[in-house]
């Protein structure tokens, strides 16, 4: 991903200098080209880090277009605008928009992200591609918008965004377009936005919301189906050279892009294997993947070098840590980002295949069950209630309310029976939760919040909108661009039609998956029916760090800013610290984000960050 940003004068007044933002300076420092635009309304800039990731310029007519942009299938988009062949990706991609309003937007397939003059019009249209693969943000000045690819870029000061902590507190991610700086928004994925002198139009010309479950196919058609799709998706990411690289963690997802790469290269389709395959084991607990991606690399003879995963807050022993661009639950963790991709880069890797994707829209959803109680269909319902409960080994009534009657409730009562892992920390002052409602914004509300007979589909639906949030890109660069495969649009919006029987049944997990991996994927891991424990290196961290709880708590930031109460959460942290601590995931949200704060306030202290041995596990609690 590129660094780029662009000043637009709505009113179509000239700019005669612009300098260069504040939070950018360093970055341009330690690049070695700067490429610019400056048309009479219009300054931009953006920063080469190598020559595979640039920002892109396109002119058509009187419009200027700068940002990212990176198609997947370039020749039908090409074929389709009757465009030359040196027109660059974005060049397409604007006269897509531009002949065929938002219908040629839907059927650009890729990451894109920028923005869009247009003097005659005076407009300024910012478009962002269908996923959010790429980010794009915008601050908005009278008459003039800054737009950037970095949020940061745009900050002025430390003015942060309540709502958007809120969510990260009860969440661990924001769900609507907030940037932690007041001021600064994302444009939602597939969306674009229009902006004149004095207007500001949004428009979405794609939502997941559009798909949901329709025919009936068999197993062996659906999963044929989504065996070629992702075969296309692996076509379009591949570089075709021993530059890419991939994720091998030992689950489903990442060895099924393994081993499907490795096969395309037997079968002729791709000219190259992969150069490597990364797998970031843990040893503490049962996170051991290693016997499942060692399974892979024995079939297939792939390349694989393995990295014991690091733990919360391990390398932050500097006092000079950057900030990520905002705060995200990887930031506490990116020294393991940061080896990674040093790893990748030393064996000449530059493009990685995530395998992010499945566990949001091929995993277990529970919510058709509920969905077959409002259409009058009980017997069905209780059925499939009493043959999850029993798989599962819960209570038949658990799940009967959980998936039948919470989504029935009214929205106080909905908050007041708000299932116990996503409930309010008790640490969050009172005043903060009623003036920004942070209750009504807690997820497990959310999700359900749509039409009954419609939460299975609107839940899938909800998570693959909010999906983008989970990318980092800028915790991982420098020379490596991630590409997430199974978010090739046309593979998810197929398989958010398929039925609930051909995603998930009881010990059966992905199941249109895994049998689409029949003979690709080795038996053992298309046995699998779980994946290994995560959660026990954090615990472990929490108790073994006191000195650095101690210092997050001692005068935090977030209650300088009248968010958390001090004296409950410096409580909760020491009841962790002792391998005492309840709910782990909200304290970690809230403590890593104090973190970020204090490292971009120039606070941090990494002395009080200590590095030990992580052989010495003779005490580790392992939680059942």
């Amino acid at each position: 991903m590129s660094i780029f940003v662009c000043h637009v004068h709505l009113a179509g007044d000239p700019f005669d200098e612009l300098p260069i933002p504040l939070g950018l300076r360093p970055a341009a420092a330690e690049n070695e080209e700067l490429v610019t635009i400056h048309d009479p309304a219009l300054v931009a800039w953006g920063y080469v880090r190598d020559r595979h990731e640039r920002p892109s310029i396109a002119r058509i007519g009187s419009c200027v277009a700068f940002g990212d942009a990176r198609l997947q299938n370039r020749q039908e988009v090409a074929s389709r605008v009757c465009s030359t062949e040196s027109t660059n990706d974005l060049g397409l991609i604007v006269e897509a928009l531009q002949r065929h309003g938002y219908t040629g937007l839907r059927t650009c397939f890729g990451a894109f992200a920028f923005v869009l003059w247009d003097p005659k019009r005076q407009q300024a249209v910012l478009v962002r591609d269908a996923l959010g693969l790429q980010p794009l943000y915008y601050a908005r000045h009278g008459n003039q918008i800054v737009v950037s690819s970095r949020a940061s870029a745009l900050a002025v000061g430390d003015d942060y965004d309540e709502e958007f902590i809120g969510d990260l507190l009860v969440n661990g991610a924001n769900l609507d377009s907030r940037t932690v700086y007041r001021g600064v928004h994302a444009v939602p994925p597939g969306s674009l936005i229009t902006f004149r002198e004095r207007a500001e139009t949004p428009s979405a010309y794609w939502s997941p919301h559009e798909f949901g479950p329709e025919g009936n196919p068999s197993l062996d058609d659906a999963a044929d189906h989504l065996r070629s799709l992702l075969s296309d998706a692996l076509l379009a990411d591949h570089t075709g050279t021993t530059e890419t690289w991939a994720a091998l963690s030992g689950g489903i997802d990442s060895s099924a892009i393994v081993c499907l790469c490795e096969w395309l290269t037997r079968a002729g389709r791709l000219p190259s294997s992969l150069g490597g395959t990364a797998s970031i084991y843990d040893t503490i607990g049962k996170a051991d993947e290693r016997m499942y991606s060692n399974a892979v690399v024995a079939l297939y003879g792939v390349p694989n070098e393995q990295l014991e995963g690091g733990w919360p807050w391990q390398g932050f022993d500097d006092d000079m840590i950057p900030p990520s661009d905002q705060p995200c639950g990887a930031f506490i963790v990116r020294h393991t980002f940061v080896n990674l991709a040093a790893l990748v880069r030393q064996h000449g890797g530059r493009v990685y295949l995530s395998g992010l994707g499945p566990d949001h829209y091929l995993s277990e959803n529970l919510n058709y069950i509920g969905d077959l109680a409002v259409r009058g269909r009980l017997w069905k319902a209780g059925h499939e209630l009493l043959r999850w409960s029993v798989a599962k080994r819960r209570s038949v009534w658990r799940t009967a309310f959980r998936q039948v009657l919470y989504p029935m409730l009214p929205r106080p009562l909905a908050l007041r029976y708000t299932p116990t892992p996503s409930a309010m920390p008790p640490w969050l002052r009172q005043d903060f939760v009623r003036r920004c409602g942070v209750d009504a914004r807690l997820q497990s509300v959310r999700r359900v919040a749509g039409p009954l007979g419609r939460q299975y589909r609107d839940s899938i639906a909800y998570d693959i909108r909010h999906l983008s949030q989970q990318l980092h890109p800028d915790l991982f660069e420098n020379g490596i661009t991630t590409r997430y495969p199974y978010l090739y649009q046309p593979l998810l919006e197929f398989a958010l039609t398929l039925p609930p029987h051909l995603r998930c049944q009881p010990a059966m997990p992905k199941r249109a998956l895994t049998h689409a991996m029949r003979g690709v994927l080795p038996e053992l891991i298309r046995g699998r029916t779980g994946k290994g424990a995560t959660g026990t290196r954090a615990t472990w961290a929490l108790e073994y760090q006191r000195d650095l709880l101690a210092q997050l708590t001692r005068d935090p930031i977030l209650a300088q800013l009248g968010l958390v109460d001090q004296a409950a959460l410096r409580r909760r942290a020491a009841f962790a610290s002792r391998g005492r601590g309840q709910r782990m995931l909200p304290l970690l949200s809230t403590l890593t984000i104090e973190t970020w704060l204090q490292v971009r306030a120039g606070r941090w202290r990494g002395s009080a960050s200590h590095s030990f041995d992580i052989g010495d596990r003779t005490n580790v609690r392992v939680p059942a």
